[in-house]
């Protein structure tokens, strides 16, 4: 179809809405009837078509909720010639009719809710964006310096063996799936979620008579971001390899937004042999910085 495409970012994905030109007519091809329906009077049908494309321009780590279903949390209206006309919100590419007063398609735009936070774009491009701003920067994961891969040398030229490893992630987005609009939350915030995958070699931690055995490894790890202790915990996946054991973390924190922020990782490690654990802990300090 041919017509003007508006687009506009959700926390969700990118929803898109063509519109082509009004006509009088709906060919009989395209009523399940198969007859051929008219406009009465002064009205007219506007054929447009809703695309929706989950987690295009979404941050790629941010993570998702498969519980939030997009469609019961958006309202999609058309605004033409200053009358506004509801838009069925669908993920199918598929072609509809709206029937509207017959006018100009001056004042052509796009109005959108989201959780209850408006935006809008017309056909020039113009948004009005509101507390949405913050979703059309995808690039809102900040870098942070990780302990990466520690190692030891081995005798006999046998190479260096991996002793722990890290990988930490932070990024910043205005709307949270299960928690909602962090500016609903606290004026002027934005939501923090931090990552840690942290893996430990087993004989690293001692147990009774020795180092400990991988399948006897057990721990824990928790996250500060800027001294703050989390708002809600979430799920995530252990870093996970041979040889010793892995630990996952991720957290979502209520924060200002800034280029710069300290991440406190805390991860503890026991070996549970018999009756006994010996807990050894390690902390990690990462910096986000410009």
């Amino acid at each position: 179809m041919v017509g003007p495409t508006l687009w506009v970012q959700l926390p969700t994905g990118r929803v898109r809405l063509t519109v082509g030109e009004q006509v009088r007519t709906i060919p009989a091809a395209q009523v399940a009837s198969g007859e051929a329906v008219e406009a009465d009077g002064d009205r007219a049908f506007v054929p447009i078509r809703v695309e929706y494309r989950d987690l295009e321009g979404t941050p790629a780590t941010a993570p998702q909720d498969p519980a939030v279903d997009p469609a019961e949390l958006t309202r999609l209206s058309l605004v033409i010639g200053g009358a506004s006309y509801p838009v069925p919100f669908s993920a199918a590419d598929e072609l509809s009719y709206l029937e509207v007063e017959q006018s100009s398609d001056d004042g052509l735009s796009l109005e959108v809710e989201f959780d209850g936070v408006p935006q809008s774009v017309d056909e020039s491009g113009r948004r009005d964006e509101g507390e949405s701003a913050g979703l059309y920067d995808a690039s809102t994961r900040l870098e942070l310096l990780s302990c990466g891969e520690e190692t030891e040398d081995r005798p006999e030229g046998a190479g260096a063996a991996p002793v722990r490893t890290c990988r930490y992630d932070l990024w910043q987005y205005p709307y949270l799936e299960g928690l909602g609009w962090a500016s609903q939350a606290e004026p002027g915030a934005i939501w923090a979620v931090a990552t840690a995958q942290t893996w430990l070699r087993a004989d690293q931690v001692r147990g009774q008579g020795g180092g400990c055995r991988p399948g006897a490894m057990g721990g824990s790890a928790r996250l500060s971001l800027d001294g703050q202790q989390a708002i809600e915990e979430l799920p995530v996946v252990a870093n996970q390899r041979a040889g010793g054991h892995g630990l996952g973390a991720r957290a979502a924190f209520l924060v200002t937004p800034s280029p710069e922020h300290d991440l406190e990782i805390v991860s503890t490690w026991g070996c549970r042999l018999g009756d006994r654990s010996q807990d050894q802990a390690f902390v990690d300090r990462v910096s986000a910085r410009p």
